[in-house]
């Protein structure tokens, strides 16, 4: 009966030489070229589909800044005062950026009218929408830098019409 067999975990026993093909060096391969394929398709993807940038699109196919309410978009809102309007369309202004400082004093965004500061957000309730030529937001670090401390939470830079077709310059 006598035929030797080999014990489990016999290494000698499992072990291939040099010049047997190995299929999982074939299947790396494969799944290789399938990655990149993938890869290719999905560069592909978002070069034709427009990859998901800062903005949304218009109508038209322009794509709407999210730092920035046009004349346009607030004359087809009809809303009575830059509060509302702002509230509709760009409501993450309007949000609390949480303490100031390490002593928990809450801040807010800061309001501009044509380059002076007029207060908190509360004070757009009375800044009529038919004056407005545009309305942006200014990121917390750019407003801290351009006009100081106590715009470390950003700013609302509003600009209105000064003439005829004329607007008012930001500083």
């Amino acid at each position: 009966m006598g035929g030797r067999r080999a014990p489990r975990g016999d290494v000698a026993a499992t072990r291939r030489t040099s010049h047997t093909p190995v299929p999982m060096r074939r299947h790396a391969r494969g799944a290789r070229w399938t990655c990149l394929a993938l890869a290719a398709a999905t560069l592909l993807a978002g070069a034709a589909g427009g990859c998901a940038a800062r903005g949304s699109a218009e109508p038209g196919g322009v794509r709407r800044d999210p730092d920035l309410v046009t004349a346009d978009e607030l004359a087809r809102g009809g809303w009575m005062n830059a509060h509302t309007a702002i509230a509709a369309l760009r409501p993450r202004w309007l949000l609390n950026r949480g303490p100031d400082t390490i002593y928990g004093q809450m801040g807010d965004v800061q309001v501009l009218l044509d380059g002076v500061p007029i207060g908190r957000p509360a004070e757009l309730l009375g800044v009529p929408v038919v004056d407005i030529a545009y309305i942006r937001f200014v990121e917390p670090t750019v407003a801290a830098a351009r006009w100081g401390p106590r715009f470390s939470h950003g700013a609302i830079y509003i600009a209105t019409w000064l003439g005829e077709g004329e607007v008012a310059e930001e500083p």
